[in-house]
């Protein structure tokens, strides 16, 4: 039963959910919704090629995601583990050779929007809220760097 229901929960149900999101009004969030392209993911499909993952806004909205990329031998590895939310976006210094990839974990939810929908939708949004989004971004990209450096002296 609640397999079935979570099954049947709206991208907007879904969005407000997220606590990155709660600077949004629940009309933008309504406004959102509604512009978000959603697809579903099974394990271990790719999400996001190396070419898209800066590519606009991603949002993971149910299931866990990966971050992955090829080592220094050529083996994929797991860089990172993504909780629903934004995924983070790769910087195309850092993706170059490595092959950095968004792949499903589990059964993954994934909406997508071009940034010029977010910033025509976060219009009305006050700009502190906009810069905690931001600053949360980087908080988690620091964290995934702080906790993977070894990782990272192998992808130089």
């Amino acid at each position: 039963m609640d397999r079935q229901k979570h099954a049947n929960l709206t991208d907007l149900d879904l969005l407000s959910r997220l606590r990155p999101l709660s600077f949004l009004s629940p009309l933008a969030l309504r406004e959102l919704a509604n512009v978000l392209h959603s697809t579903v993911f099974k394990r271990p499909e790719v999400i996001l090629p190396e070419g898209r993952l800066a590519s606009g806004l991603q949002i993971l909205l149910r299931g866990v995601a990966k971050i992955t990329c090829l080592n220094q031998h050529g083996r994929r590895i797991t860089a990172a583990l993504v909780a629903p939310g934004p995924i983070l976006e790769f910087p195309s210094l850092l993706v170059s050779g490595r092959q950095f990839r968004c792949e499903a974990q589990s059964n993954c939810r994934v909406g997508s929007l071009s940034w010029d929908q977010f910033d025509f939708i976060t219009r009305a949004t006050p700009q502190a809220a906009l810069r905690e989004f931001h600053a949360d971004n980087l908080m988690r990209w620091y964290r995934l760097l702080a906790g993977n450096l070894r990782f990272l002296v192998s992808c130089l």
